[in-house]
């Protein structure tokens, strides 16, 4: 599958095989993947050294290789670049599998519950069905879409990355470690998504929100259409009170 056959609203996968792939991956990704012995699916992240993240991606185990799941248009970038840091690792990079992600996909590799859905989210090589419930449900969990345009400009932190599980502190170096690290225990994290929903369905990543007076507060991260409304994770002061909006229409803080 090459890039121009990918869609840019669903994921595709890496397969990451041979005898050192669990070793190679631990040095690379934020999530422990010891944790793969007894957990079907990890949420982590790629992050470049400055501590921005790469991509998000889910983590999975068919046995005889390790599937990452990211945005479509990021895997043959991903691919490239992790290739080299490959060295002497006996690893194979393969960007052609044409694994997705979504619900209800046949014979999944893998799959787990998404926090506040009933569906299952799937993890295998057959198509998913209702990829909007699916975009829309990934939102509702915190997970925000990092793709082509949202790739290295945000900190694991600022999207959440530490709440939803998707970062280990206690399993060692790998890229980017050294501000998560610092992040953690010296800093004080003063923006991160907010859920947010909003009358106008036409709202794109990147949108500014503003407060009342019209003075920018903040940005949009990721935003799913959802019965003529938008339910949004924007990026905002932690400490943030007062009105809310995008492109003209008010925004309500989802509890």
């Amino acid at each position: 599958m090459t890039a121009s056959q990918r869609s840019a609203d669903t994921l595709g996968a890496l397969s990451i095989s041979g005898d050192d792939r669990v070793p190679f991956l631990q040095g690379q990704l934020s999530c422990d993947l010891r944790l793969l012995e007894h957990q079907a699916v990890l949420d982590g992240a790629w992050l470049n050294p400055s501590g921005r993240v790469i991509t998000a991606l889910q983590v999975i185990s068919t046995g005889s290789a390790i599937g990452l799941f990211l945005p479509n248009e990021l895997v043959d970038s991903v691919a490239e670049r992790l290739t080299k840091f490959r060295f002497r690792a006996r690893v194979d990079i393969d960007a052609s599998v044409g694994w997705q992600a979504g619900f209800d996909i046949d014979r999944p590799f893998a799959e787990r519950r998404l926090a506040g859905s009933d569906r299952p989210e799937a993890f295998g090589d057959q198509p998913p069905a209702d990829p909007a419930a699916w975009r829309l449900a990934r939102l509702r969990a915190g997970h925000a879409w990092i793709g082509l345009e949202a790739t290295e400009q945000y900190t694991a932190h600022q999207l959440n990355l530490d709440r939803l599980g998707a970062i280990s502190f206690d399993k060692g170096c790998y890229s980017g470690q050294e501000i998560v690290a610092r992040t953690e225990h010296r800093g004080k994290v003063k923006r991160r998504l907010i859920h947010l929903v909003g009358a106008n369905e036409a709202i794109e990543h990147g949108a500014a929100v503003t407060g009342a007076d019209g003075a920018k507060l903040g940005t949009v991260v990721d935003a799913v259409a959802s019965d003529s409304s938008a339910e949004v994770l924007a990026l905002l002061p932690i400490e943030i009170a007062g009105e809310l909006l995008c492109n003209g229409s008010e925004l309500q803080r989802v509890p």
